[in-house]
Formats: C-alpha cells, structure tokens, sequence
C-alpha cells in the first residue's frame, strides 16, 4: 500500500515540535506495516518486508539506518529544527521517522520469543494492564518504548530484552495511521494524540501506585517511588496576522513548548484550544492586536471563560539582538504576560461602547471627505474662468454648496462648461456627505445616554466628546485599575520632568490622542463659562504656572471626573 508521505512529514514535525530530535532513516521496499497487539500469551509474529531502500541485498537493519545522503553524521544529526525537518521530508518523502532515543525517553529492545515472554513478564511484573505501547521493527523484532517518568534504565535485564537509553528508534507511521485509541489514552507506538501530527505526550507506561503494591512486594531498589507529578503551568503567546496567526507555548518556568500556525477562523481558535490544553493547564492567553487581526480570537477565547491579556509589540531594541520572525513575536509575547509586563484586559467589543465606536468611525471619514470636497471647491474657482470666478469666489462655503450643486453646464465643449460640471458634482458630493453626517450624529446623540447618563450631565461634555471616552474606556471599563490609569490611557497624567534643583512636570504626548483632545475641548470650554475654573486659572497663573500647565492639571482633574461617571454607569 502507498505510504501517506504528507502525513510522515507531519508527524515528523509533531515530535521536533515536542522537543524530540529526529532524523530520516531508510524504510522497507515494498512498505507494508503490521501492528499486532500483545494478548494472552501469544507470541509476536515476524514482521513483513522484502529489501531496504538502501539497495544493499544483505542490509541486515531493514528501515533502521539513517539516510547517509541526510544525515552523515547518523544520530548526531538528529535535530528538532523545524526548517531542517521539513527539508528533510520535502526531499525523501518516503523516509522513515528516526526518534533519538536517550533524550526523551528510553527504548527496550524486544527480540525473538525469549523477548516475547520477558516482555509478558514484565508487564505482569510491573502492574501493566498490556504490555505496553510497541512498535514492529524492520528487522522481526519489537520495540517497547518508556516514557521519560519511567526510565527503564532502572529495570533489571532479562533475556530477549536490550536496553537502549541512547541510539535511534524507528518509526514508520504517523500518529493518525495507528489503530484508534479514546482520547488521552497512549496508543500503540507510545504516542497520545487526539490530532494527526501531533508528535507524542508524556508517559506511556501506567504503573501502580506505591500504596497499592501488595504487603509482601514495597518499592525498593528496583521499584522507585515516583514523586507527585508537578501540573504544567502554559501560558500562550499569540502574534496575530490577517489570514494566520502564530502561537507559542511556554511553561511556568519560560521553557518553550512548542509552536503553531492557525487559521483565523472560529475553528482555527478551536484547534488552538486543542493544542494549548494538550500541553498542561491552560493559564492566559497574550494576544498582539486584539483590537484588530485577534479581535475574533480574543473573544472566542473569553467567551470560553479563558484569560486574555493585550500585549503590545515587541521592544524594538529586544527585536533588534534576537532577530525577527513570527514565532519569536509569539514567544516573546508569551513571555511579557509570564513576567507580568503585559498586564492590560482587552476590551469585551460587545455592547453599546463598540457601537459608539462603529459609527465615529463612519463619521471620521466623512467628515474627512467633506473637508477634502470643500477645499477642492475653493482651489477649482481659483483657477475657473473670469465670469465664474467673478460669480462664485466671494460666496461663503454654505451658499456656494447651494449654487454650485443647481449650475446647469450644458454639454461639455468649453473648460467654462467643464468647470461648471466639475463644480455642481463636487457640490453635491458636500451635500450627500452633510446628509450621511447629520444620520450618524442623531444616532450617536441616541447612544451616547444609554452608555454613561451621568456622562452627559458634565459642563462641556456632548455626544461626540463623550463617545471619544467612551470608546477609550471600552465595555469593560473594569480593566481599568484607577483613575490614574484610565488619565494615562487618555494622556493627560503628568509626566516628571525633574532635573537637579528643578522640580517639574510636563505634558504626556502619548495615549489616546481623540480622548486627549476631547478632555481639552471640555477644558477650553469650562474656561470660557465656567466660573469655577476660571478662578483656579487665575490662582494657578499668580503662583507662576503658565497655561499650558494649567490646561495639563485641568485635563488630568477632567479625567478624574469622567472615569467615576462611566464606572458608575457600568456598576448601574
């Protein structure tokens, strides 16, 4: 039968992946593989193959030598590189997978019918249920694989069985090729997948507890007492892409556990899932962008009552020593949240702040295209025609709109008529575009009281100010620690400027740029009416503050006000 090449290539990438190094070996011509299970006694029959890819008549390690082509060196050239594994398998699709051994886990060597009735021993020996995960070599004979919590180094040798902590284990199949086994349950070559590729878990060896061993039969020499086994602790870093994102995987103590490549999609973030709980217990997700390419993700990941943590980019200078790719974005982005660097809760997008949020973006663009038709609208008359130029240039913007959107140019065979309908079309793109203003911000006055009430009650605060801090707030204002930080989010918290004997502050130029000119627009305007705020001016201005300082305090005061009445409107 063919060999599934593709699927080979994957599971050769599943194990790399697990921190398993691999290598090509050669395989038996033609291929055909035979996996029996051990039952009741009866003995492990002969494996099937006639002749090596290797060409030699009299090879004696049937699909169990490394492809010298590859891999000169044997199993020193055995790595975990994805890149290197990849390339491998791209040019001999056919190769067997060679796992070394030693690293990961150790391998007992199971030949003939001595090896046969050992092994049955030592599954009944040892409490095994069956007699453990193997494998058919090449050569008739089989390989017992136990998992590193194991160490088989520790059992005594019996006849038939051949302890090999360091060398080369072969494997011609993939984990989906194997015989179905119920979720998390080891399979029959000692690996644990629920997903093709996947590469193997931990421990495929169950053994009985030290309490439960017999009264005559205590742990001693030969029977060590395993310690309680540690959870894994995983904490997974996300660098999010418009079509793929990229995933990395650490533990408690920063090791990496490995790397994957999603679809954005809702299945996508359901195998991310799947392959994140496959590596311990889940702690936080840190995302890039969840504003936009995660967006999605971000919120699958929540409504499955996970822990999201926005991550900014990476630090430019930490980018520039370790280089620059995906993966790395991934890994670093799960380290800022194990450090405690990225600390931020993503906005939940999902109420009426998100709706605010959809509409002011209409409304920017519009107002942006209007501004453009109007400045067009003046720069054409600078150059019209006299008689137009004479009719048209001294009329303010509004009766200009007017008259220009009612010319008639008549057919075009002059500039003067060209002008005329150039002019008429631009006028009535500024109507279309004041028509689809006026819809947004009657919607916008609408939502606006349904967010914050109390919001609105403020002097100087209107909708489009207040759907400004809305928006930088979120639905979930929660994630905001204090007042302190939500000024900080907005720009307006000061910033020291201290220097020797100087002691001063100066203005944050960072933060949410809209929200920072919506708490100056509320400043300028309780300037000018509020007589409150004109006294503090006037006190802050004798002790020597210029107003630039002035309208810094007075925004950094505004905020203080503005988080209490979106916080209470949220616990309301």
């Amino acid at each position: 039968m063919s060999r599934p090449s593709l699927l080979l290539r994957d599971a050769a990438l599943g194990y790399a992946s697990r921190g398993i190094p691999v290598l090509p070996l050669h395989y038996p011509l033609p291929h055909r593989s035979d996996l029996q299970a051990l039952a009741g006694g009866r003995p492990l029959g002969p494996a099937a193959g006639s002749g090596c890819s290797c060409r030699d008549p009299g090879c004696s390690q049937v699909g169990k030598h490394p492809l010298g082509v590859l891999v000169p060196h044997g199993v020193k050239d055995a790595t975990c590189n994805r890149a290197r594994v990849l390339a491998w398998w791209t040019q001999h699709p056919q190769a067997n997978i060679g796992l070394a051994t030693g690293n990961r886990f150790d391998v007992l060597d199971v030949d003939g019918p001595e090896g046969a009735h050992a092994i049955q021993a030592f599954a009944a020996e040892h409490g095994l249920e069956s007699s453990g995960p193997l494998v058919r070599t090449g050569g008739g004979g089989w390989h017992y694989c136990e998992g590193e919590q194991g160490r088989c180094a520790k059992r005594r040798s019996r006849p038939g069985l051949t302890l090999g902590i360091t060398g080369v284990l072969p494997s011609d199949r993939s984990v989906d090729q194997l015989p179905r086994t119920p979720p998390g349950a080891p399979s029959v070559d000692g690996v644990t997948s629920e997903e093709p590729g996947l590469g193997p878990r931990r421990s495929t060896v169950r053994r009985l507890a030290v309490g439960a061993l017999p009264a005559n039969r205590r742990a001693g020499k030969d029977d060590m007492a395993s310690l309680p086994a540690v959870v894994r602790q995983v904490t997974v870093g996300v660098d999010s892409h418009k079509d793929v994102h990229v995933a990395a995987a650490v533990d408690q103590v920063g090791r990496v556990l490995g790397t994957t490549w999603i679809p954005t999609t809702t299945q996508g973030s359901a195998q991310l899932l799947r392959w994140a709980t496959r590596l311990g217990q889940v702690q936080r997700f840190g995302i890039e962008g969840t504003g936009s390419f995660a967006a999605g993700l971000s919120r699958w990941l929540q409504q499955q009552g996970y822990q999201v943590v926005e991550v900014n980019r990476p630090n430019r200078q930490t980018r520039r020593r370790r280089g620059k790719s995906d993966p790395v974005d991934a890994e670093a982005a799960a380290r800022a949240v194990l450090a405690g660097e990225a600390t931020t809760t993503p906005k939940a997008a999902n109420g009426t702040v998100e709706m605010l949020r959809v509409l002011r973006v209409a409304r920017r663009s519009a107002i942006k295209a209007r501004g453009q038709a109007a400045n067009q609208l003046h720069s054409l008359l600078v150059t019209a025609p006299d008689p137009l130029r004479h009719q048209l240039g001294a009329l303010p913007l509004a009766r200009l709109v007017q008259v220009a959107a009612a010319v008639r140019p008549g057919p075009l065979t002059d500039p003067l008529a060209a002008t005329k309908f150039t002019l008429r079309e631009l006028a009535r793109r500024y109507q279309f575009l004041t028509a689809e203003l006026d819809r947004l911000d009657a919607e916008l006055a609408a939502l606006a009281p349904k967010a914050a009430p109390r919001l609105l009650t403020r002097r100087g605060v209107g909708a489009q100010v207040a759907g400004a801090l809305l928006v930088v707030a979120g639905d979930n204002p929660g994630r905001l620690r204090s007042e302190a930080a939500f000024s900080m989010l907005c720009g307006s918290s000061p910033l020291e400027a201290s220097s020797g004997k100087t002691v001063r502050h100066r203005l944050n130029r960072g933060g949410d740029r809209e929200a920072n000119n919506a708490l100056w627009t509320i400043a300028m305007t309780r300037l000018s009416c509020d007589e409150r705020t004109q006294r503090y001016l006037a006190r802050r201005t004798a002790e020597g503050k210029s107003k630039r300082e002035i309208i810094r305090c007075l925004k950094r005061y505004i905020a203080r006000e503005i988080y209490q009445d979106i916080t209470a409107a949220v616990g309301s």
